[in-house]
């Protein structure tokens, strides 16, 4: 079998470019759900699962696809985590794989199963490795059939296998470029269904050179950022022929580069421990074979600041995700990761589901209209959210309040009642106008463009606008933005919101207000106007002040947030505060008289 670890070797040494002779090229795929690192190839669908453009041990895209043909029953989890480190076979391949059986078993038989490698070249000859393995006693030999330009059979017992393969050599495709790989049970298999396997193949062949630029470049952390060491952001970067990189950090500006970790290059990514320290001089480096990048400017690590600050998202299946190729490219997965990657005191929940209109979030007490076919949904309405303690919160409806008929008048009374249950708590607010959407009726389109105006008049500077420049003439989901349905947007269409939610520059916005409370208060503190007692304390405070008396108390935690209102205390000079419901931590305490505030200070809960 031609090893990956001897492709990464030919790689580490071939600094720049490939030159000279044909070298050996292989095409690694892992069958089953534990997800192996590139360059291996992930097929997870035994029934329909497919792959195109199949990655190679140079971490390039080739024009070979594989697709299940012939459906396997499910897949098995129960393989060995200790292959043979010679087959260069991780264990995320070796620890799951695709399965049939002969006899009935979970509501199925499947007899067969069949793999089509598809693409390939009919003058270059090719070798197949084929690995599986199952924790058993019993024999499980599974039978695979090469059908090629000829056929040919080999056997292997998977029952605790961590050595062996079913190896096939100098294969020449069929006339169409294709290689059938049918699976069964093989004639020793003697198990009570008749299980049969399949969880990693090597395809190898010898390929011409291709000139390769080595190319290293950084992506996050690379200046500006905000980290705190109890977080996990990722180091990120984009790398071709590199196979394997070393990480560093520097806090003295690169007089001193400390090591973080070796890592596979092809993985793009690196999540990372930071260290325990506080230094706004901070600098990662990526280096291998003569090759460096490093963050453009310094960012800041502290172990002082653990604060977070809490977005929610509520919304139908634009916000949920549905449209973009991938669940990365939705506009919320996107948002969610550049927020933390630069910040990462930000966090984001998303209760967003498809379907949703203004009724399905309602607070939770909310009784809906006689004639209306919707339901609350007490897991991800406004009131949910306000549980969650946000800063703020998201409201993203594109357009199924329009598609059910729900008018403008009905759909603002909704939002009025959502947003009045986040006044209750202050959390600040961003509503999105709706979206453009095909095959809607004359009196749909002015119900979504009476309620993008309507959107644009209530919530002004905190409307966010998903309408206009994404609606053709007629108001329908302009095509370059339409994932194909005529309502959901594609990648470019979630890109552009993704976009246009940055520009409301929310982090900031959010992070520059908890600081100003914080600040606030700790600017006040020195007044020492208050006496509190006993501190620390486990339940109950005492405040005595020589001040005004006082007609309010607001306890805030260290982020900032307003934990505790008392409008009991009397116009005396002591007042008692039950704080016995509060967890333990330090606390800010503000006290208020009839011309605003007077004093803080604070206390310890224990």
């Amino acid at each position: 079998m031609q090893s990956v670890k001897l492709t990464f070797l030919l790689l580490s040494v071939l600094a720049n470019y490939f030159v000279g002779a044909q070298m050996p090229v292989s095409v690694s795929i892992d069958f089953g759900n534990n997800l192996s690192e590139l360059p291996w190839n992930n097929l997870t669908l035994p029934r329909t699962g497919a792959l195109e453009n199949l990655i190679d041990s140079r971490g390039l895209p080739t024009d070979l696809s594989i697709r299940v043909s012939d459906s396997f029953n499910g897949i098995n989890s129960a393989g060995t985590t200790s292959p043979n480190a010679n087959l260069g076979i991780p264990s995320t391949a070796s620890s799951d794989s695709f399965f049939g059986n002969l006899l009935f078993f979970g509501d199925a038989t499947e007899p067969t199963a069949v793999l089509t490698i598809s693409n390939l070249d009919v003058d270059r000859q090719y070798a197949l490795n084929i690995f599986s393995s199952r924790l058993a006693t019993d024999n499980r030999e599974t039978e695979y059939i090469i059908v090629s330009e000829a056929i040919d059979t080999a056997y292997l017992n998977v029952s605790d296998n961590t050595s062996n393969t079913a190896d096939f050599q100098n294969i020449f495709p069929a006339s169409d470029g294709t290689i059938e790989i049918r699976c069964t049970a093989g004639p020793n298999n003697d198990n009570e269904f008749n299980f049969y396997y399949l969880g990693a193949l090597i395809l190898s062949y010898e390929e011409d050179p291709v000139m390769i630029d080595t190319t290293l470049s950084l992506i996050y952390p690379n200046g500006g950022e905000y980290w705190q060491s109890n977080k996990q952001p990722e180091i990120r970067w984009q790398s071709q022929g590199i196979d394997s990189l070393n990480l560093l950090y520097s806090v003295d500006d690169g007089l001193t580069w400390l090591a973080i970790d070796k890592v596979n290059a092809f993985t793009q990514s690196y999540k990372w421990n930071p260290p325990m320290i506080d230094s706004e001089t901070v600098k990662v480096r990526l280096e291998r074979n003569g090759r460096v990048a490093e963050s453009d400017s310094f960012f800041k690590l502290t172990t002082q600041d653990t604060s977070e600050c809490h977005l929610v998202v509520l919304g139908s299946s634009t916000a949920a995700g549905t449209g973009p190729s991938t669940l990365d490219s939705a506009w919320v997965w996107r948002y969610e990761d550049f927020i933390f990657q630069n910040d990462t005191r930000m966090r984001l929940t998303n209760l967003a589901r498809g379907g949703f209109t203004t009724y399905n979030i309602l607070p939770s007490n909310t009784t809906i209209p006689n004639g209306v076919n919707q339901s609350i949904d007490t897991t991800r309405n406004v009131t949910m959210a306000r549980s969650l303690r946000p800063n703020a919160v998201i409201i993203n409806l594109p357009s199924n309040d329009a598609a059910n008929g729900y008018s403008v008048a009905d759909q603002l009374v909704n939002y009025s009642l959502i947003t009045d249950q986040l006044d209750l708590d202050s959390i600040v607010y961003w509503v999105a106008t709706p979206q453009p959407r095909n095959n809607f009726s004359t009196v749909q389109k002015q119900i979504q463009l009476d309620m993008r105006d309507s959107t644009f008049s209530i919530f002004s500077d905190f409307a966010i606008d998903f309408w206009n420049g994404f609606e053709t003439a007629a108001n329908d989901l302009d095509a370059a933005f339409d994932s194909g349905d005529g309502v959901h947007m594609n990648d470019a269409g979630h890109r552009e919101l993704f976009l246009r939610v940055l520009a409301e520059e929310l982090p900031p916005f959010l992070i520059n207000s908890k600081t100003e409370i914080v600040n606030s208060i700790q600017n006040n503190i020195a007044e020492d106007l208050i006496t509190l007692y006993p501190n620390p304390t486990t339940g109950e405070i005492l405040l005595e002040w020589k001040s005004k008396p006082i007609l309010n108390a607001e306890i805030y935690n260290t982020k900032g947030d307003l934990v505790l209102t008392n409008s009991a205390a009397s116009g005396g000079s002591i007042s008692k505060l039950d704080i016995s419901k509060l967890p333990d931590g330090v606390y800010y305490i503000l006290l208020y008289t009839e011309s605003g505030r007077s004093s803080s200070t604070t206390f310890i809960k224990q």
